[in-house]
């Protein structure tokens, strides 16, 4: 008996701990009612019951849509107990407009969640030619095994400090280097103090906050080597399948007072979009980056398009967009630069009148290197100054990497639609319960919905003619309808607590409108707001409301109210014809030509209910189409060009706009072997040629006329003032004069039958010719006098920008060269031989590490810029190198004799 009993205790004990314990398990919603899929939600979570949640990887939070699960994270974790939390952020993925339950409850469950996203504190280091390199401490953000983002926390690479920079990575990229960058944005605080001031110089701190499966965090903070700025940036990478984003919330702090000047456009940039285009036939590294040709941005009168120089050629900075050109963000604070893909900054509403820069630089000119760059700014107004002590600016931004203009238009709305959803952007939002009891005399089951902003954000099936929902504090239109989706009752209601309503439900009534395509057609119950509303196409639209009603319909289109009167419905048809008209703008420059600047060009209206900003189409003119008659505000902008206009539709048909922007161009004219030379400069545009400086934006053909005759041709597009230089076909009348005094000499030793003399001033038309060059379509040419490399193409040339070191050193190769011929004249053959040789040396040593860095040796064939070319050393070097064998032999000579 005793036996039976223990077996029996054992037996229940091991049914209690296999027996399944009912665990508790709570539901909380979240609403969201934009259709925008793969947005990242970052919510701050309160539970209201006991949640378990040892770590962010073991917990019971789970995360679903309309009821399938989707894959969710969390941090932030607060916890009351060691295995408890009362609140923590909870992300996931938009799957569309819908309801989201989050789950979770007193027990874990186990999660197969991928993980999507790392983050690895890295170093990179590569040395492009000797006191060249790259250095960099950076945050690798990878997805899925693939490098995407790299986030500098400090280092140099050719010069530019990394803290603080942003560099996206091509696509299905899993090693970083130089040419797998892409694109690289930056949000240090710059400044120019007599040299350009930084918070990119000096590391501080850094830290890695969250690395989940699909969120990384990482905290940076540095400042600038001065210690008078400082930055500190959280940066935010989530998951995404598509296009890539990352958000960024940062503080500048100026610890010091900062005095502005030397270069007064650096008065304070807050962040900027950069682009590098370097491309090098030697060194694979450098073959990376590209300049997009469009800058875009939402400025005041809303998008305004500037155009970015894709090829600059001068070497310090040209000012695109300047502090007097007062371009400001707007409403919707972004600005990208674009072209078939889209890099772009999309900014919180704090950063409206924050005013855009752009600028462009060519690095290095070399042939087989060339290295240019630029970008576009955003930063405090005006230019010069006191930046005083106590300043900050603290701003949210995202960063995204889209296809087009288009898409980068399109996240921006949603940038700012969905910002409440994320960094828990909701959580100080209160929510209410709102019951709703259906009064219908229909037997059909019904089903509730809640609308705001024309857009439905919740739902529920009623039962027992009851409704509940819980939604966030706001204004909504509360509609029910029968299961056949027949619209019997509305009503609205201010939620700003736990409320209870009662909807007295009739008929679904219907409305017909026969009218214009493109028309807002509306029901308003002066009660409760819109009751519906729809858009007409194909000729009419169809508008659908509880019946037995009074209403007011209101007919807008393009922001006026067109029509408006009381109806009753049941069901009914209207029909409406509307007059439309159109406008034609054109706009002629200052040469009385059609403007070719990229305008931005509105039109508004004070009698509009609804303000609303119309564009036209462009073709010849800015044509626009089907206006309602009124009085209008005609909006033209263009940098610091801005017009008002008032216009009365349809009195006014066509408009004549003078476009009297200017910009100051410089035309440096030079002699093929660069020396600059008087000319005149005449400026083509649409087959007329312009003899003036001063020219409106477009694209011109600069001919360069000498004694009436052309000799140089050259496309360029004007968007700002600037120095262009252009080298011609014209010989140069120095090397002329040289010519003639060598040919002097040497007619004066030749009459004092001095003929070896004779020949050896002939040695010295040497450095009158190429001492090395380059053979393809363009041909470059080094020369000594001047010490110069010259570009010459079919129409026009360019002189190539040498290295100062190697300037130098190709200087000094003339001047012992000089020399070795003036010692060999009066016979000091010895010394003449060590000069000539020493010459040679220089040059050579000089040249094999410039030749190294460009074209990858001294002589050699290849593709240069598309072209077969084919380079080595110059004829001028040859007969150099004559004349030192010649130096050699004579002293080999006498020492023969003297022996």
């Amino acid at each position: 008996m005793k036996f039976k009993i223990i077996v029996g205790i054992i037996i229940f004990i091991l049914i209690a701990n296999i027996s399944p314990v009912n665990a508790k398990t709570y539901y909380k919603e979240i609403k969201i009612p934009y259709e925008e899929k793969n947005q990242p939600i970052d919510l701050h979570i309160e539970f209201d019951n006991p949640c378990y949640a040892l770590n962010e990887k073991d917990n019971s939070i789970r995360v679903f849509y309309n009821g399938n699960e989707i894959e969710s994270d969390i941090y932030n974790l607060n916890h009351i107990d060691k295995s408890h939390i009362k609140s923590c952020n909870v992300v996931f993925l938009s799957q569309g407009k819908g309801i989201y339950t989050i789950k979770y409850g007193d027990e874990g469950e186990k999660k197969n969640y991928k993980n999507h996203v790392d983050v690895v504190d890295s170093h990179y280091y590569y040395q492009l030619f000797p006191g060249y390199y790259a250095k960099l401490d950076y945050y690798a953000i990878m997805q899925d095994g693939k490098c995407v983002i790299a986030i500098g926390q400090q280092g140099n690479v050719l010069g530019i400090q990394m803290g603080q920079k942003v560099i996206k990575m091509k696509e299905n990229v899993t090693e970083f280097k130089f040419s797998t960058w892409e694109e690289m944005s930056s949000f240090s605080f710059f400044y120019y103090e007599g040299k350009e001031v930084g918070t990119d110089e000096k590391l501080v701190s850094k830290k890695i906050i969250v690395d989940g499966n699909l969120i990384a965090k990482v905290m940076i903070e540095s400042m600038s080597s001065n210690g008078k700025v400082k930055t500190k940036a959280y940066y935010t990478y989530y998951y995404s399948p598509v296009n890539k984003r990352i958000f960024v919330r940062f503080t500048h702090s100026v610890i010091k007072n900062c005095d502005v000047h030397g270069i007064d456009e650096e008065n304070g940039m807050f962040a900027y979009l950069m682009c590098i285009k370097s491309c090098s036939n030697t060194i694979k590294e450098l073959n990376m980056g590209e300049i997009l040709p469009y800058i875009h941005l939402y400025g005041e009168n809303g998008i305004e398009e500037y155009k970015m120089d894709t090829n600059p050629q001068n070497k310090n900075y040209r000012w695109l967009i300047s502090s007097k050109d007062d371009v400001l963000l707007g409403e919707k604070p972004w600005v990208c630069m674009d072209d078939g893909k889209a890099y772009g900054m999309i900014f919180d509403k704090n950063a409206s009148k924050l005013e855009v820069k752009a600028l462009v630089q060519k690095k290095y000119d070399l042939p087989g290197l060339t290295v240019a760059g630029g970008g576009v700014s955003v930063g405090r107004r005006g230019k010069g100054g006191i930046i005083p002590e106590g300043f900050k600016a603290s701003y949210k931004c995202e960063m995204y990497y889209g296809k087009n203009l288009n898409d980068m238009k399109n996240e921006a709305d949603e940038f700012y639609n969905f910002s409440k959803y994320r960094e828990g952007g909701i959580e100080n939002v209160k929510m209410h319960k709102l019951k709703v009891v259906i009064h219908s005399l229909l037997p059909f089951r019904t089903r509730v919905e809640a609308w705001n902003d024309g857009s439905m954000v919740a739902s529920s099936d009623s039962w027992l003619r009851r409704a509940n929902l819980e939604l966030p504090e706001g204004n909504y239109t509360i509609r029910v309808y029968t299961k056949f989706g027949a619209y019997i009752g509305e009503k609205f209601v201010n939620l700003n607590e736990d409320k209870k309503i009662h909807i007295f439900c009739t008929f679904g009534g219907k409305l017909r409108i026969e009218m214009n395509d493109g028309f807002e057609a509306r029901l308003i119950d002066d009660e409760n707001g819109i009751v519906y509303e729809n858009i007409s196409s194909n000729g009419h639209t169809e508008l659908f409301a509880p019946a037995f009603h009074k209403y007011r319909l209101q007919i807008i289109y393009k922001g006026f109210l067109m029509k408006e009167e009381s109806i009753f419905i049941p069901s009914r048809l209207m029909k409406f014809n509307f007059n439309l008209y159109n406008l034609n703008v054109e706009v002629k420059d200052a040469l009385n030509l059609p403007v070719e600047a990229n305008l931005s060009i509105s039109l508004t209206s004070d009698e509009m209910i609804e303000k609303t900003d119309l564009y036209p189409e462009k073709n010849e003119k800015y044509q626009f189409r089907n206006l309602p008659a009124g009085n209008y505000i005609l909006k033209i902008k263009f940098k610091e060009f801005k017009l008002n206009k008032n216009v009365k539709i349809p009195d006014e048909k066509n408009l004549k706009i003078n476009f009297p922007v200017v910009y100051k161009i410089n035309v440096n004219a030079y002699d093929n072997r660069g020396f600059k030379i008087k000319a005149k400069i005449k400026f083509e545009r649409n087959g007329m040629e312009f003899e003036r400086s001063e020219l409106p934006p477009g694209r011109y053909s600069i001919n360069v006329y000498y004694k009436n005759k052309k000799i140089a041709n050259m496309e360029t597009y004007i968007s700002s003032p600037d120095t262009i230089n252009i080298v011609t076909k014209k010989n140069s009348i120095y090397i002329y004069g040289i010519i003639s005094a060598i040919s002097i000499i040497i007619g004066y030793f030749i009459y004092k039958r001095r003929f070896f003399d004779a020949l050896l001033g002939m040695f010295l038309f040497s450095i009158l010719l190429p001492w090395w060059g380059i053979a393809s379509n363009e041909k470059i040419n080094l020369y000594l006098i001047p010490v110069s490399m010259i570009e010459m193409g079919s129409h026009y040339g360019k002189i190539i920008s040498i290295p100062s070191l190697f300037k130098y050193a190709f200087i000094l190769s003339l001047l012992l060269f000089i020399a070795s011929i003036v010692l060999s004249l009066i016979k000091k053959f010895k010394q003449s031989s060590a000069t000539s040789i020493s010459s040679l040396i220089i040059f050579i040593s000089s040249l094999y590490v410039f030749s190294k860095i460009s074209v990858g040796s001294i002589w050699g064939k290849g593709i240069l810029n598309g072209s077969n070319a084919v380079w080595g050393a110059g004829t001028g070097f040859y007969i150099a190198l004559v004349f030192a064998i010649l130096n050699v032999a004579v002293v080999i000579n006498e020492i023969r004799r003297r022996s």
